[in-house]
């Protein structure tokens, strides 16, 4: 029809331009095309060319970018909901910390009271870390983590670091070591807060983990002068294969009776990563 009258008028329509339409194959289903033609004259005679591209594939791409978009927009209003909330929440915790504290410093105060107010204490700063935490991957998710770089000594570093973890390793008689390359510099550039908090966390699960032996912190050199390497290990449960490949995901842990028997959130590692 379009080019029927393309001849008869001269009305060029479709002559010309690209257009995207639908099209049937032969078994029946539908396709998205770009379709273009082209007039041409060859021995006085009108003669067209079309040039038929299936688009399924771009089409597929275009509607995974969109899905991507949206997907990338409802993270970032979930963690901006996160970082609100966290903060909101910490405010009558650090409230519920402080005067805590104050009235454990009432002498008083009958055991079983003080007793009641230390479990208090406990919860409260355990809920505090899981809050950190949250507000912590929702800024990482949010783009919104600036790393510092400033001068710092790095064995005392990892000395406080393995210092702040030294009580809960005794209540499991467990012996914490730190094992330095003498070949490394002392003094570094780099985000000391952010390294402790790696640091501080796998150290935290290392103790978690194991029972009984040892923890050691090594801190190596690498065949790069620009890297250097950290290792925490333990003789703790250990990982499979199967645990090892979702360890870095939020909210995960090997599964359900870890949680249950352990505690923590999951985001431990994946503040880590």
């Amino acid at each position: 029809g379009y080019l029927s009258r393309y001849l008869h008028e001269g009305n060029p329509r479709i002559i010309g331009v690209g257009r995207e339409v639908t099209a049937q194959r032969k078994d029946g289903s539908i396709v998205p095309i770009h379709l273009s033609v082209g007039a041409m004259e060859i021995t006085g005679k009108p003669m067209f060319v079309g040039i038929i591209s299936d688009i399924s594939e771009q089409k597929r791409h275009e509607a995974e970018l969109q899905a991507k978009k949206a997907a990338e927009a409802g993270s970032r209003a979930k963690s901006a909901f996160l970082a609100h909330m966290s903060h909101e929440i910490r405010t009558p915790m650090n409230a519920i910390l402080g005067f805590t504290e104050l009235a454990l410093q009432d002498h008083s105060l009958s055991p079983e009271t003080a007793k009641h107010l230390d479990t208090i204490y406990g919860s409260a700063r355990s809920l505090l870390t899981i809050i950190n935490d949250i507000l912590d991957v929702s800024r990482l998710e949010a783009g919104k983590y600036k790393l510092e770089i400033i001068g710092f000594h790095l064995p005392n570093m990892i000395a406080e670091t393995v210092e702040l973890m030294h009580q809960r390793a005794a209540e499991k008689d467990l012996i914490i070591s730190i094992e330095y390359d003498s070949r490394l510099p002392h003094r570094v550039m780099g985000d000391p807060t952010r390294l402790r908090q790696v640091i501080l966390n796998l150290l935290s699960n290392a103790v978690k983990f194991t029972n009984k032996g040892s923890i050691k912190v090594v801190v190596s050199a690498t065949s790069s002068a620009e890297r250097i390497q950290f290792d925490v290990v333990d003789t703790g449960i250990g990982m499979s294969e199967a645990e090892m490949a979702k360890v870095f995901e939020p909210f995960m842990q090997a599964d359900n009776s870890i949680s249950r028997r352990f505690g923590g959130t999951g985001l431990g590692t994946t503040i880590c990563k």
